[in-house]
């Protein structure tokens, strides 16, 4: 048992209980002490999806082509035929993410399982986020902060797509949750044992999140201390055993469900590995990329906001204990990705995959950074602030894409948010005493302005093929195709042929990676057998006779086009079946056909 610091020793620093807990503090004591400040918060994903619904669907008709996230939703709708046919640990392994979509979309149909699958992540991070903030800075900073997350265009794209990294947040704001109860209780036991669970859960979702061990151990040692705990001698020990028990679980389950070897995580070991030892052929030496990284825009915000914070504050005493730490837990997290980078891998260079696991850094920090500025406020002027301040986040999603202000924001992509954000930070660090509402909603315009210019919104074009409008259709469309080579060929041996520069084409590489894009393609450039040059595009394996092939086209010609060619590398092509896949504007043919030995 902990046993509690003497006073004398040291005075730990105390959230300040705001206004606006003691209005309505009889209430919830008669409701069981319930945080009504979690309504909005849980209500925030169904409000967007309601305004806007790109979020969840935008990648599908992406013109970049994405391959990751759909080898996952392979998965998703296909698991048992996928691991019989695709001995990948690699994905397989990740049963974290993987279980839970495999969960949805067997008991849901495919929009509500997209629906229920992400809003539940969704809801775990910024719920996690909230009860963090609130148990360290106080609730007024945690209201705003998981509306700005929430409303954050980046944010939007990891928890709306079907790659790893958006449940690899949920699971990492989980773990600092979870921590947070743990250094407040005097018998922290369970408490510690869900963490190290939870933060296996993390690992075995995105390996990489072992870099962040650091912190997260700073954190618990710092919080313990902070509330006038000692640090348990068996901590170590919980938090392992927490730790193991999900380890074992994933082995058997991996073994049992043949997804993964005993040791599941050799896969992915491998696979870093060679990243590590060989470079990563994503990096990019030139940092020309720098010009458009507008993933770091805010991060870079959030890391001067905490130097300026700590540093030239006129109330220095105001950033002591959380609100300090917030601060330092950003710029070890900073300094971590960015050792990375130097090392030579990308981790800062993509707006996903690792960049976005700064995510949860740069907003306890902003919270933490607004929390002065939000106590100093009596309960009314707080709710109008927060009634305008969550208007102004919301905005960006209602706007129409081609209205003048959005027009002129998108003209200085950099400015606005940037401007914006700065000078909200420096407000918000000298900690004037008229200026901390003006403050905060300097920073949500910011927020609002960046996701205005780079959401999901603004990937397509008015009516092609990756035109907002039509990204559910595209979704339906992948879906159908799917359901079609399982009943074509339930075996999963299926290969595919089509043409990725035709105006279809992104959508045609999400069927084939629903399949594990590498094993089962033919080409990008049907009719042609050339390959597409540069990464990641493989090196093809020659045709052999009696191997089955779909052709997702709109050439009405197809057939006949690719008996021409595979002519002439001495096979021909036999016609088994034709399926038109429509889902409204957005059609195209699956022609199957037997590839056979030319006479």
């Amino acid at each position: 048992m902990a046993n509690p610091l003497p006073t004398a020793e040291r005075e730990p620093f105390r959230v300040e209980e705001p206004a606006i807990a003691h209005a309505g503090k009889g209430l919830r004591s008669r409701l069981f002490g319930i945080d009504f400040a979690l309504l909005p918060v849980l209500a925030l994903p169904l409000l967007l999806l309601k305004l806007d619904d790109t979020w969840l669907f935008a990648y599908s008709a992406s013109e970049q082509g994405f391959i990751d996230t759909w080898l996952y939703f392979g998965y998703f709708l296909d698991f048992t035929h996928h691991l019989r046919t695709f001995r990948s640990g690699y994905v397989a392994g990740r049963l974290p993410w993987v279980l839970p979509g495999v969960f949805a979309y067997h008991f849901f149909s495919p929009i509500v399982a997209a629906c229920v699958l992400h809003v539940v992540f969704f809801w775990i991070a910024l719920v996690s986020l909230y009860l963090v903030l609130k148990h360290t800075v106080g609730r007024r900073a945690a209201l705003p902060s998981a509306f700005l997350m929430g409303c954050y265009s980046y944010f939007l794209w990891a928890i709306g797509w079907d790659y790893v990294d958006g449940a690899t947040i949920s699971y990492m704001l989980l773990t600092l949750c979870l921590l947070t109860y743990a250094a407040k209780a005097v018998r922290p036991q369970r408490w510690l044992v869900l963490s190290g669970a939870a933060f296996a859960l993390a690992i075995y979702t995105h390996l990489f999140v072992i870099s962040f061990v650091p912190a997260f151990a700073l954190y618990y040692f710092f919080a313990r201390r902070e509330h006038g705990m000692d640090w348990p001698a068996s901590s170590r020990r919980l938090l392992l055993r927490g730790f193991l028990a999900v380890t074992v679980l994933f082995a058997v389950l991996n073994v049992v469900l043949r997804a993964a070897p005993l040791f599941f995580l050799v896969p992915a070991l491998s696979r870093a590995s060679r990243f590590v030892g060989t470079g990563n052929r994503w990096f990019d030496s030139s940092y020309g990329w720098l010009a458009s990284a507008f993933w770091l825009l805010l991060p870079g915000v959030a890391a001067l906001g905490a130097f300026l914070s700590v540093n030239l504050s006129e109330k220095p005493r105001t950033w002591r204990g959380f609100r300090f730490f917030w601060q330092l837990h950003l710029a070890v997290c900073a300094f971590i990705m960015l050792m990375w980078q130097l090392s030579g891998q990308p981790v800062l260079q993509l707006p996903f995959v690792y960049t976005s696991l700064l995510i949860p850094a740069v907003f306890l920090a902003l919270g933490a950074q607004m929390a002065a500025a939000l106590e100093r406020l009596s309960p009314r002027q707080f709710a109008a602030l927060w009634i305008v301040a969550a208007g102004i986040l919301v905005l960006p999603f209602v706007v129409p894409l081609h209205s003048q202000i959005v027009t002129a924001v998108e003209q200085h992509r950099w400015l606005s948010p940037a401007g914006l954000g700065i000078a909200a930070v420096v407000l918000l660090a000298r900690q004037f005493r008229y200026t901390g509402a003006l403050a905060v909603l300097l920073l949500c315009a910011s927020v609002a302005t960046l996701t205005a210019t780079t959401g999901t919104r603004t990937w397509g074009h008015p009516g092609a093929p990756d035109d907002p409008r039509l990204q559910k259709q595209a979704f339906l469309a992948i879906v159908d195709s799917v359901r079609a080579v399982q009943q074509i060929d339930p075996t999963d041996h299926l290969f595919f042929w089509y043409d990725f520069r035709a105006p279809l084409g992104p959508l045609h590489r999400s069927v084939s990676s629903t399949f594990m894009w590498w094993h089962r393609l033919v080409s990008e450039t049907f009719p042609s057998l050339d390959v597409l040059t540069g990464p990641p595009y493989p090196t093809y394996k020659p045709l052999q006779p009696h191997l089955k092939i779909a052709i997702l086209t709109v050439d009405e010609d197809a057939l006949q086009r690719a008996d021409d060619t595979l002519r002439k590398v001495g096979l021909t092509a036999r016609f088994i079946s034709q399926r038109r896949i429509s889902e409204g504007p957005i059609s195209w043919s699956m022609i199957v056909i037997e590839t056979e030995k030319a006479e």
